[in-house]
């Protein structure tokens, strides 16, 4: 996993011109980064969560949301637990813009310190909001690209059909109740495949090893990033798209197409 993330910052630095030659840290550590936003360091080795130790620990308030999930977003104005890192340099009373990773859910938040800078001026905040948001950008191309290497059939097409597939079930809870589509190709991106329309494979079991996957419906139109995947022990028979990331809106054609072309 570390691997992984160091490939994907090392990417975002490539993609995004300059950033090699740029003193500012804060692409890289959007790179690493869940949530980030600008605070005031009230409290310091202290904790408004239940922890054993608070030593390296700060209570900040978030003045100002950059980026988060959906469950960040609403924090503005709260105190969070900011495990910092780099305790000995942090001041009462400090403005920062603090890029950090999840770390504690409950009644209070803790997060996990990547890194954080001096919170700028109105001008210059907005220059690093830019900033953030091309990292972002170049990260999710990054990630983008990697599955669009490892897919064997990339394509755009309508779902026209859905059954179930001709599989004994397992007998266990986590049985995938595999169905199957035939999706018509409306235009084939990656890969060589002869016919009109490609039958492939789903779960459509609630189960949570496969809340995750894509279900498909007729009418449904996306782009597939289609490839074989071990099940029990054997290649399935079907191609198969298991992640939200490897079924795309039709709107995401063009930046498929381009970012397909780098390879």
């Amino acid at each position: 996993m570390m691997r992984r993330r160091y490939l994907l910052a090392l990417a975002t630095m490539v993609l995004v011109p300059g950033l090699l030659a740029c003193p500012n840290p804060v692409r890289q550590y959007t790179a690493d980064s869940e949530f980030i936003f600008r605070g005031t360091h009230l409290v310091l080795d202290a904790s408004t969560i239940d922890a054993e130790e608070v030593s390296g620990l700060a209570i900040v308030r978030v003045d100002e949301v950059l980026s988060g999930a959906p469950v960040f977003r609403g924090l503005a104005g709260q105190q969070v637990t900011v495990r910092l890192s780099e305790p000995g340099r942090a001041r009462v009373g400090q403005e920062r813009v603090f890029f950090t990773r999840s770390w504690h859910f409950g009644e209070s938040i803790g997060v996990i310190e990547v890194g954080s800078v001096e919170a700028p001026d109105a001008r210059g905040l907005e220059r690093m909001q830019d900033d953030i948001r091309q990292a972002q950008q170049a990260q999710s191309d990054a990630e983008l690209t990697e599955l669009l290497q490892s897919a064997e059939l990339v394509m755009r097409g309508r779902v026209e059909r859905v059954r179930p597939a001709d599989v004994p079930p397992m007998a266990s809870e986590h049985d995938p109740m595999w169905h199957e589509a035939d999706v018509t190709i409306v235009r084939l991106l990656k890969g060589e495949f002869q016919e009109s329309t490609i039958t492939i494979w789903f779960p459509m079991s609630d189960d949570v090893m496969w809340r995750l996957a894509p279900r498909f419906e007729p009418n449904v139109e996306g782009i597939w990033l289609l490839k074989t995947v071990q099940f029990a022990g054997r290649p399935l028979e079907r191609l198969t798209a298991l992640t939200p990331q490897e079924f795309r809106v039709p709107a995401e054609e063009d930046r498929v197409t381009r970012l397909l072309r780098r390879r």
